[in-house]
């Protein structure tokens, strides 16, 4: 795995078990999928991050935002309010003609038929 470095390579040899096909199962020569560049790059980023801000800073922090705005709010308990206000309950959907990973998944499809399609079934 020439391709990682640093905390990426730790982080792989931690647990490669569990995310080995995230970067390739160990196959020096395999070159990095979209998916596996974008996996990599997270990994720096987070670590990064990690950098910056010690866990206690951060616990700090959540605590405080907390305090003034209050902690999240149950999922039941949203779904409750969604069902009990006149508005009721959405669905949000999303219509894609590609994926960062994947590439083109149908770069054929009609977006407002399919959108039509999606409203049919309460999108």
């Amino acid at each position: 795995r020439p391709w990682l470095s640093g905390a990426a390579a730790a982080a792989m040899d931690e647990d490669a078990e569990d995310r080995g096909h995230l970067h390739g199962f160990g196959d020096a020569a395999a070159k990095p999928t979209r998916l596996q560049q974008i996996v990599i790059q997270r990994e720096k980023d987070v670590a990064e991050a990690k950098a910056q801000r010690s866990l206690g800073e951060l616990e700090a922090l959540a605590k405080a935002f907390s305090e003034e705005f209050g902690g999240p709010q149950p999922f039941g308990d949203c779904l409750e309010a969604a069902k009990a206000s006149p508005w009721s309950l959405a669905l949000a959907a999303e219509f894609k003609r590609a994926s960062p990973s994947k590439g083109d998944i149908n770069a054929d499809l009609n977006a407002a038929e399919q959108a039509l399609q999606y409203t049919k079934f309460g999108a």
